[in-house]
């Protein structure tokens, strides 16, 4: 099927799910109404907010977890993404109308009542594409076919600045579809929400943000303010997950949001472009900046990188695997029909997804692995210590390009002094993001066929490894598991404005993005896991040959004391 005709395809699937998710609704006449929350507290949402709210599209998140799995780890860790929308809904509310109080008569720029009720609309409905087990599903669905040639489609038509997450296109799709929008046009009363072709307007805005696409103002200038709010460094969704998941999981961490609110500003850049007005916070709430980013990059080390979370995720996402395998899920767009009841319901199933590798394994069994708990054990951990250690990491760019001045000098001397001077400097500030990367990239964490050539390699030396001690090899690849995982970000680029009307980058801040980096870096880990029935000794002696076979320099991440 050529490109046209996939893109085509895939946005009639779209529009059949809304039009299917919404067949048979009526909707009932709402005032508005007062929502509590642990979080934000006590909400007013509008009463074409709570139309919306009621519909089948909103309601359906309550049944898909926030954090996948995570509630096996951390009990009360299991709020839905209905919650989270809500939640996002009232601190953008918060965000604008801050923004609206302080520019209601600027002579440069007025925010209005319009632009509060439509990033109240975007933030609400931001993230109406999400799958089963949020992010675990969109790691494969992600990678189908399909999924790419489409992200490609919406990213060259909007424009976008980057590519959006999986979910984030999904809803876009949603959001701007056919469907919807004559649902929305015909039933929910959006303030001067005009006709069908005004309201596909308003829709397709409120898209354009979800996927971080800036708005255009009435004479051509640039309203990333706007879109910044819903997908931004420091957005409503940001503002609402690292306060509620932390709240959940029993992480006793806050932030300064009244301060922070009272903080934004709009700052005006203008170039050859036009204007361009962006989301800013006064210099003297930097102090705010710093403990959004501690606590982001907390959650990341003690939740959402916990070894029994990472473990608990590779074995779901076998199961995700073999949904498709079996052709119970064969396009991108089938994963929307399902929640998360659907898949614990798989407890009970008898499809075999991998009769090539393990023609016994069926999905009931690796559903009941997660439902009794039956998780797989670390047998192998690794962190950057032993690198730090070695003194040796991989050649950069920089370090390429001293090697080949090197060579080509009479006298290499200096340029061999530099090279030892850049390893020193590396090893000081402990900048080993690239390396980290580069590792996680071997290891397939975001490409499948890798990931499974390497798990496939791994299988085959410990089945030599039972042959050698005269062992049966009564296991199957399907209780491997390997994740060495991508290091979380370290950038920081938030605009801080000085009293004088200055402004600079929070990127150029030395101590925050050398902060960022040395703190990723050192939390970074990098584990095996494998099932109870699989000999730890013989599968750490395997997975150890496997480092050694395939890099000489991945061998300095070993553990030799384990």
């Amino acid at each position: 099927m050529e490109n046209k005709a996939i893109i085509q395809d895939f946005k009639n699937r779209i529009n059949s799910f809304v039009e299917s998710t919404l067949s048979g609704y009526t909707v009932s006449p709402s005032s508005e109404k007062v929502i509590h929350d642990p979080i934000w507290g006590s909400v007013l949402y509008k009463s074409w907010e709570i139309k919306l709210i009621d519909s089948p599209l909103l309601q359906r998140l309550r049944d898909v977890h926030q954090l996948g799995m995570a509630d096996l780890t951390y009990t009360a860790a299991r709020h839905s993404r209905f919650e989270h929308s809500l939640g996002t809904t009232a601190i953008a509310g918060r965000m604008i109308s801050r923004l609206k109080e302080r520019y209601t008569d600027d002579d440069v720029l007025t925010v209005t009542d319009s632009d509060v009720n439509m990033i109240r609309l975007a933030a609400l409905l931001h993230d109406v594409g999400h799958c089963f087990f949020s992010h675990l599903s969109e790691s494969v669905y992600g990678e189908m076919s399909q999924f790419p040639i489409m992200t490609d489609y919406i990213v060259n038509m909007e424009q976008a600045p980057k590519r959006p997450a999986p979910h984030e296109l999904f809803s876009y799709l949603i959001i701007t579809s056919d469907a919807f929008i004559k649902f929305f046009s015909e039933n929910i009363d959006y303030p001067n929400k005009g006709t069908e072709e005004k309201c596909r307007k308003l829709l397709q805005d409120c898209a354009r943000m979800v996927i971080g696409v800036p708005l255009k103002g009435t004479y051509g200038e640039t309203l990333s303010y706007m879109t910044a709010i819903i997908n931004g460094e420091f957005d409503a969704d940001k503002l609402d997950y690292t306060q509620r998941d932390s709240y959940t999981a029993g992480l006793a961490m806050t932030y300064g949001i009244d301060r922070f609110l009272l903080k934004l500003i709009i700052c005006r850049d203008s170039d050859e472009n036009g204007d361009n007005f962006k989301l800013a916070v006064g210099a003297d709430a930097l102090t705010i900046i710093e403990e959004l980013l501690f606590n982001r990059y907390i959650l990341y080390v003690y939740m959402y990188r916990h070894q029994k979370v990472l473990a608990t995720e590779s074995v779901i996402r076998d199961i995700i695997r073999g949904l498709v395998r079996s052709g119970r899920l064969t396009h991108p767009c089938d994963f929307l029909y399902c929640t998360d009841n659907y898949m614990e319901k798989l407890e009970n199933s008898s499809i075999f997804p991998y009769p090539d590798k393990d023609p016994s394994l069926t999905l009931g069994m690796l559903m009941g692995r997660i439902k009794n708990r039956r998780l797989p054990k670390r047998i192998f951990e690794t962190d950057l210590e032993k690198l730090k250690e070695s003194g040796v990491i991989d050649i950069s760019e920089q370090l390429e390009a001293l090697c080949v001045e090197a060579v080509a000098a009479e006298n290499p001397d200096e340029i061999l002094a530099q090279m030892k001077n850049l390893f020193a400097e590396r090893s000081e500030e402990m900048l080993y993001e690239k390396e980290l990367s580069d590792l996680a990239e071997y290891f397939g964490v975001k490409n499948s066929e890798r990931a499974k050539r390497v798990r496939e390699d791994f299988y085959e030396l410990l089945k030599k490894e039972y042959e050698e001690n005269g062992k049966k090899a009564d296991f199957s690849i399907y209780d491997l598991h390997i994740c060495f995982p991508k290091p979380f970000g370290n950038k920081c680029s938030f605009l801080l404005v000085n009293k004088d009307g200055r402004t600079r980058s929070a990127a150029n801040i030395a101590y925050i993005n050398k902060w960022l980096s040395s703190f990723s870096a050192e939390k970074w880990k990098g584990y095996v896991f494998c099932n109870e029935n699989v000999d730890k000794d013989l599968a750490k002696t395997a997975f150890t040959k496997l480092l050694r076979e395939r890099d000489p320099m991945i061998r300095l991440f070993i553990d030799e004391d384990m």
